[in-house]
């Protein structure tokens, strides 16, 4: 039961920081850019958590690296858009080209999960049981919302 326990804790540091970096594209339309919901969701788990100077450095570091991640994972799309929306109009669609790009995706996101993995068992280590406890509270208190 340990080990489950353990698990949910980390998706739902996963699902946190998700939300707080790829999620926070969601929120432009609410006049919030993804730095400012990010910063938002550090301020709320720094207060919910009570994290120590130490923690909170390692929570920075996480929303750092995850955020470098998403702009390359949007910048990487935003390419793959054009270049599938040229394929698109192109004579004769080159069915090689878009299998490619689709492999390249597959293997930038097996990359961004790796990261994302990582940094997150990395940033869990970094807590008491009982932030823990308050952190899983936090995401069931979100999901019951249906975030």
């Amino acid at each position: 039961m340990q080990g489950r326990k353990k698990t949910v804790v980390i998706m739902g540091l996963l699902m946190a920081v998700l939300l707080a970096n790829g999620g926070s594209m969601l929120y432009a339309h609410l006049g919030e850019n993804p730095e400012e919901h990010a910063a938002r969701i550090r301020s709320v788990l720094t207060e919910k958590l009570d994290l120590d100077e130490a923690q909170q450095k390692e929570l920075e570091t996480v929303v750092t690296e995850l955020g470098k991640k998403r702009k390359e994972m949007r910048d990487f799309h935003l390419e793959s858009r054009d270049e599938l929306l040229s394929i698109l109009r192109a004579e004769n669609i080159d069915r090689s080209r878009v299998d490619q790009l689709i492999a390249e995706h597959k293997d930038r996101v097996e990359d961004l999960l790796a990261v994302v993995s990582n940094q997150l068992v990395g940033f869990a280590e970094t807590l008491s049981k009982e932030q823990r406890e308050r952190l899983a509270q936090t995401i069931e208190d979100l999901t019951a919302f249906g975030h």
